[in-house]
């Protein structure tokens, strides 16, 4: 028994670490997950390092250093022997030891850690980075006085320990500016997990997720052990055959981008040179009608200028000023063949004619060629997060879909991806993309892996929320249509407790924001609310997840260990950032979500007249699965992404006035009713 916490924390470390190594090796930057600065990418990961702070050293492409403090649950107390102090006290160390710098010390854990940790003093670190000095000024509620003041004398106990002198309020602020706490539930079947695996699953080629990450703990846990280091290029020369995949085999924007550089750089693809399968015609001779033509041609002139015009999706002019109905266009023969064989029961002609080109051999050397490959080149590293979306339609690619350059007559060269239902016969097939992954996942019909991984992050807020309390699996809540705060009004509503703490007022987890007059009117609404139900069903929060309601409600839905805390009163506030920063809960209320759009008649699938949302794209299969039981059959269909709560809020609004609700992650039993699922209903119509 007494090992349990020890094996517990050093799975979370290792979890933690693999997620980081996996961040460095595919180049994702690392604030997707922890709550540091954009666009921070990895150069380099110590392992049980002999710096003070030694579980894992992160330093930047921007060469920064981040020392990482990885414990699975901690409170905040002064023992010595706690989680927490221990890493208090190895930051505070490193703190003195580096003087001025702009390193960060990141505290890293889970949600079961303490509430004072994981809620108050989280977001009271987060106040004083965003302005140290002004946040002296911000108010705190009682508890988050009791939290400040206990971390405070925490460090200057340590600081004067260390150093025999006391620590200056400028140095303490300075600190704190360092010093992240960042929530990160990658433990087995936790939340951030689920999103860990959608990473994998659209980084790698080969390898299942649910394997690679089993392989990425086990290999921190050996990193670990012997105390190593280890580079990103290192790194990426270890892993090359899970993560670089040969020229027609990518599945992710980076991906793309290696293997668009790669057809750029190789010799055997050309950029000089079209080969074209067109329909033959009458205007070539009699008989021509029937057969087919496919032709090897030049594409620039010494000037630069294009020698053959592509127009209206499947059609080319030649120089001599011939038109010709364009059937298939790829760069090399290779790839013309791989089409000849896939369609070749389509293709009804009598005869195949093959027209090379004299003197083209050398036509990579010439210099408008060499002058276009630049062009492409410049246009991949300054594109590539575009490339994981169709060139045509615009969503997501997540199955068997093409790299091609696109050179209409009417459009400018650009590169791209395109899915095979949107291929133009038009368009410059340079190599086709597919990966194990697609084939593992293929019920993730046009998913847009990338948007959805940079959406999750402190998002689908209301979920969240029903799945930490009692609420029943068939839960329903209120959606307001026109609800959301002002970010333009500058007063706030501060709600006082029962037990001397207090909060504000919420809207979707933000801090609710008024005019004055409107802020008077909803204060004084509340205060009469609280008198009137005060001896019958009083008003208050729970006290760990803060969810509202009354007392007859609270009691039915809260966990065992929160209490009820009373609302006292409530009172119109100034607003300003800090009490933005310690009180709004999340970025994203109910996004990001998915629906499902059926194709045969290009409508949102509903069910029981509910329009269908799903919060979770890897369980889809299971959701399919348990709909056919119910004689649900899905057939051809693809998927949306609604990554902000605008887009969502859009869509809700536009099936409300059609009389349709909505319903998320539903369940449905053998006759095809409700028995999990959150149903949202129009609060104006309950």
């Amino acid at each position: 028994m007494g090992t349990q916490p020890t094996n517990a924390g050093i799975d979370f470390q290792q979890r933690v670490s693999g997620w980081i190594l996996f961040n460095m090796v595919v180049d994702m930057g690392l604030a997707n997950s922890i709550d540091i600065k954009e666009n921070t990418y990895i150069e380099k990961v110590a392992f049980e390092t002999r710096d003070i702070i030694d579980d894992l050293v992160v330093t930047t492409k921007g060469n920064e250093k981040l020392f990482f403090q990885m414990k699975r649950t901690a409170s905040l107390t002064k023992s010595e022997d706690s989680d927490f102090y221990k890493a208090i006290n190895q930051f505070v160390r490193q703190y003195i030891q580096e003087g001025k710098s702009v390193n960060n010390y990141i505290l890293v854990t889970t949600s079961n850690t303490s509430n004072p940790i994981k809620n108050d003093l989280r977001k009271i670190l987060e106040s004083i980075r965003l302005n140290p000095l002004s946040f002296i000024e911000n108010p705190l509620n009682k508890s988050e006085k009791s939290v400040f003041n206990r971390f405070k004398n925490l460090i200057k106990e340590i600081y004067k320990k260390v150093t025999n002198e006391e620590i200056s309020e400028q140095q303490f602020l300075d600190f704190s500016s360092k010093m992240i706490i960042s929530i990160l539930d990658i433990e087995d079947g936790m939340a951030f997990e689920k999103s860990v695996l959608t990473a994998l699953s659209s980084k790698l080629n080969t390898v299942s997720p649910q394997f690679f990450w089993s392989f990425l703990i086990s290999t921190s846990l050996s990193f670990a052990s012997s105390r190593m280091s280890v580079t990103c290029k290192e790194l990426k020369d270890k892993w090359k055959e899970y993560i670089d995949n040969p020229k027609e085999n990518v599945s992710s924007e980076d991906v793309v981008e290696g293997t668009f550089n790669f057809i750029l750089n190789e010799d055997d693809i050309s950029i000089g040179k079209d080969v074209v399968l067109v329909e033959g015609n009458e205007e070539l001779g009699e008989g021509f009608s029937s057969k087919m033509l496919l032709m090897e041609l030049f594409r620039f002139d010494d000037d630069g200028s294009k020698r053959v015009q592509y127009i209206d999706n499947n059609f080319a002019i030649l120089k001599n000023g011939s038109r010709m109905k364009v059937l298939h266009r790829t760069a090399t023969y290779t790839g013309m063949e791989r089409y000849l064989m896939e369609n070749n029961e389509n293709l009804l002609y009598d005869e195949l004619i093959i027209l090379p080109a004299n003197g083209i051999e050398s036509v990579e050397q010439e210099l408008p060629v060499k002058l276009h490959k630049e062009l492409c080149q410049r246009y991949i590293k300054e594109n590539k997060k575009e490339f994981m979306n169709c060139l045509h339609c615009g969503k997501g690619i997540s199955e068997k879909s093409y790299a091609i350059e696109n050179d209409d007559l009417y459009e400018r060269s650009i590169l791209g991806v395109v899915h095979h239902d949107c291929l133009r016969p038009i368009d410059r097939v340079l190599g086709l993309i597919t990966s194990d992954m697609f084939d593992a996942h293929n019920y993730l019909r046009k998913f847009n892996y990338n948007l959805w991984i940079n959406s999750i992050k402190d998002s689908q807020a209301m979920i969240n929320n029903i799945r930490n309390s009692k609420i029943n699996q068939l839960g329903h809540m209120a959606w307001n249509p026109y609800k959301g705060t002002n970010k333009h009004f500058n007063n706030c509503i501060k709600i006082n407790l029962s037990n001397g703490d207090f909060r504000y007022l919420l809207d979707r987890g933000k801090v609710d924001r008024f005019n004055k007059s409107e802020a008077k009117k909803t204060a004084k609404l509340f205060n009469e609310y609280f008198e009137k139900n005060k001896t019958r069903d009083p008003f208050g929060y729970t006290s760990v997840n803060y969810i509202y309601g009354t007392y007859s409600n609270l009691m039915r839905i809260k966990n065992d260990n929160e209490d009820f805390l009373e609302c006292v009163s409530a009172e119109v506030e100034r607003y300003n950032n800090h009490i933005g920063i310690q009180y709004n809960t999340n970025k994203s209320y109910y996004a990001p979500l998915l629906t499902i759009t059926l194709l045969e008649k290009e409508e949102l699938l509903t069910l029981n007249g509910y329009l269908v949302f799903l919060s979770a794209p890897l369980m889809l299969k299971n959701y399919i699965s348990n709909w056919e039981k119910a004689g649900i059959n899905l057939k051809e269909y693809e998927l949306n992404i609604l990554s902000t709560d605008e887009e969502f809020d859009n869509l809700m609004r536009e099936y409300d006035r059609k009389g349709i609700a909505g319903v998320i992650d539903p369940i449905v039993d053998i006759r095809g009713e409700f028995s999990q699922g959150i149903l949202l209903e129009n609060i104006n119509k309950l």
